[in-house]
């Protein structure tokens, strides 16, 4: 056990020494422990020439939905450039209720995604662009750029972090 927690930390503090200046690196790790038998996996994704970051907390109210930050040709507060976003991060920092993560597009619609975040989970972006079937069929819509990105506590208010990387 204390090996393992060892190897762990030695890991973990040689990936965070491999990071360059202006260099993004993403770690995931997944470990679980089944029937005495140790599985899962590990994967590093790296973004270069990062020049601005944004990590705010926020509180996501139950009773509507806000905008947690939008993406646009022009930058202004809350807004991000769309080109510019190489990733994102959404993490419901609540230990009990979930949370609504409505992701609007461009499209002439203005066609929304839906999610539910469980308590203390995350929701990943490495692109500006979605696509979907808005008439349930399984052709998806060419893809069209993220404009807002929107967040509501599902059964209470609830915390709510995100982190933006961009270039």
């Amino acid at each position: 056990m204390l090996v393992d927690i060892y190897n762990r930390i030695t890991i973990l503090r040689e990936w965070k020494n491999m990071a360059q200046e202006n260099q993004l690196k993403i770690f995931v790790q997944e470990s679980i422990k089944l029937k005495g038998i140790e599985r899962g996996s590990n994967h590093t994704l790296t973004f270069d020439n990062i020049s601005e970051v944004d990590n705010r907390i926020v509180s996501a109210l139950s009773s509507s939905e806000q905008s947690l930050f939008k993406l646009s040709n022009a930058s202004s507060a809350g807004t991000f450039i769309t080109s510019s976003m190489k990733y994102a991060r959404i993490t419901n920092k609540d230990s009990s209720y979930p949370m609504r993560l409505r992701i609007s597009s461009s499209l002439n619609n203005h066609a929304q995604m839906d999610f539910s975040i469980a308590a203390g989970a995350s929701f990943l972006l490495s692109t500006s662009k979605i696509s979907g079937s808005m008439t349930g069929n399984s052709n998806y819509q060419s893809f069209t750029d993220i404009t807002d990105v929107l967040v509501q506590g599902s059964g209470s208010n609830v915390d709510v972090e995100y982190f933006i990387a961009s270039t």
